[in-house]
């Protein structure tokens, strides 16, 4: 029975693995692609249940901080991605988020705009 080969094979005798594709369609060389910073930010949607909100505003009272009437906690991802514009990338990111990085039903999502690299 013949051995399978793959990627760890080339690795272990010393030859290179080829890199991953990026996704681009093209080459930046040859096409108008410029790399952009795109930052995001997702929070619970109001009016739905925080628990770790809670429990830092819970947090915060025990130590003192008496003055916090409600904290809530969300995730800030950034992002460095190839696309032709700024707006084509923050375009992207939110594809990115409705497919993936947000929850569509519990989570809200606000794009900075992209920034380029």
């Amino acid at each position: 029975m013949k051995r399978r080969t793959g990627a760890r094979d080339g690795a272990a005798s010393g030859n290179t693995v080829p890199p991953r594709r990026s996704g681009t369609r093209c080459h930046p060389e040859k096409c108008n692609v410029a790399r952009f910073r795109v930052a995001v930010h997702i929070t619970p949607r109001k009016g739905l249940l925080d628990p770790q909100g809670q429990a830092v505003a819970g947090a915060l009272h025990s130590l003192g901080f008496s003055g916090v009437s409600a904290a809530h906690v969300g995730r800030y991802i950034v992002l460095e991605t190839e696309a032709e514009s700024a707006s084509a990338a923050g375009a992207e990111v939110k594809a990115m988020c409705g497919k993936l990085l947000a929850n569509p039903v519990t989570e809200d999502f606000e794009i900075e705009p992209a920034t380029p690299l």
